[in-house]
């Protein structure tokens, strides 16, 4: 349980940082963040084998979280991963709020 409060607590204060309104849930196993108004921003899965290392998916057109890429998902150290949602270089999780 500790390593979940400290996920959440270095997400929510990332994106507050950065004066970003999400809420972070866990759920199933993983993290949801979502933002403010309610949109889908992005879902980390941690990895089993390495606790600084999450899978970063994205909430599709199809209404469903999705891997990023085409073989296994996009997997990176935590920090990089909510610098990459923030840098958004696929245009996936910041859409209708730019």
């Amino acid at each position: 349980m500790a390593c979940k409060d400290i996920f959440l607590n270095r997400m929510a204060d990332y994106f507050e940082q950065k004066g970003i309104s999400v809420k972070v849930s866990p759920v199933n196993k993983g993290y949801t963040i979502i933002h403010g108004n309610g949109q889908r921003i992005a879902r980390l899965l941690p990895d089993a084998d390495n606790s600084d290392v999450v899978e970063v998916l994205w909430w599709s057109h199809r209404n469903k979280w999705e891997h990023i890429g085409d073989f296994d998902g996009l997997h990176m150290k935590f920090e990089q991963a909510l610098e990459y949602m923030l840098s958004d270089p696929l245009d996936i999780f910041w859409m209708g709020l730019r």
